[in-house]
């Protein structure tokens, strides 16, 4: 928390999905090797992933790891100069990755939840959900949380109490996703499903939906027909199209390619409407970009050099540069 808040977060995120609205952002999809098999989803079996991206604006890239072992999971980031072709940083990244992620669905809540927006839903009660809430209250005024999830009571319970005394709001702990669906003005999605999870006829005009947990080709948490009832339904990049979430109604029909309105870049860009009025219905659908990750290492970085936090990169790392 010294150099990384969650106002900081939050505004190194919108910027680096404006800057790709622009096009001003290079982010390939990343690329993961998982050691039990390939038919395992994202996260839930020991493996490695790699990924990376360029802001054009600022010249500087990011080089990510993570690597996930029995008992063991580490995430680190490797800040770049491009230009100068040199190492700004290397950081651990795990907490950076944890706040990414929060401050991507609250980029998604700001531009197309409603304004007054303040009862929350929950559905997963894990460290992503945490990120999820206590990031979303930063940009909406929420005042009530309804939570559900298939996790054991006493983990169930542990997440209200937190939210609870962390956020200062209510929290309800409920019997169903339907419950929670019904309940609320905005919806989070945190889980690993596999399954589709929100029906379309829980959805009731002026709900906005943020889908955290559908990230890779085998996961889903809204139902086909979540998806057509939205008035826009919005991505963050072009791999939300191959997730089992979207990929599967595309391929049958159910959803076309008009139907996905743009990409959260575009409309905090300017380039494609937000929310318009209270009556929309709206899905934001994240899978997680390294877009996301290069301004807050930014800024990050900027903040330790200031407050003279870290270590100076050791003389043999920089020969080893030198001599690639």
């Amino acid at each position: 928390m010294a150099v990384l808040d969650f106002d900081t977060a939050i505004h190194a995120v919108e910027e680096g999905f404006r800057q790709y609205g622009m096009g001003l952002v290079q982010s390939p999809p990343w690329r993961e090797v998982c050691f039990a098999g390939k038919g395992i989803p994202h996260g839930a079996a020991p493996g490695i992933l790699q990924a990376m991206a360029y802001l054009e604006r600022e010249k500087v890239a990011a080089v990510k790891h993570f690597y996930s072992f029995p008992g063991s999971k580490t995430v680190t980031l490797r800040l770049i100069d491009a230009e100068a072709g040199k190492t700004l940083a290397v950081m651990e990244a795990k907490y950076e990755s944890w706040m990414r992620t929060g401050a991507a669905g609250a980029v998604g809540a700001k531009y197309l939840a409603r304004e007054s927006s303040s009862r929350a839903g929950i559905i997963g009660t894990g460290t992503q959900a945490r990120s999820q809430i206590q990031f979303l209250a930063r940009v909406r005024p929420l005042k009530e949380l309804y939570a559900y999830s298939v996790d054991p009571l006493t983990k169930r319970r542990e997440f209200a109490r937190e939210m609870e005394r962390e956020l200062e709001i209510g929290v309800e702990l409920v019997a169903s996703a339907q419950e929670v669906v019904e309940k609320v003005d905005v919806l989070v999605t945190a889980t690993p499903s596999t399954k589709p999870i929100v029906r379309g006829n829980w959805i009731k005009r002026g709900l906005h939906i943020t889908s955290m947990g559908a990230d890779d080709p085998l996961k889903v948490e809204l139902a086909e027909s979540a998806l057509t009832k939205a008035d826009k339904l919005v991505i963050d990049c072009e791999k939300a199209l191959e997730t089992a979430q979207l990929r599967i109604p595309l391929s049958a029909g159910a959803l076309k390619p008009d139907d996905i309105h743009g990409s959260i870049g575009e409309v905090v860009a300017g380039k494609k409407p937000g929310r318009e009025n209270d009556e929309e219905i709206t899905i934001f659908h994240s899978t997680g970009m390294t877009v996301q990750d290069v301004p807050i290492a930014l800024a990050v970085y900027r903040k330790a050099r200031e407050k003279g936090i870290g270590h100076e990169l050791c003389e043999a790392l920089r020969m080893l540069e030198e001599s690639i």
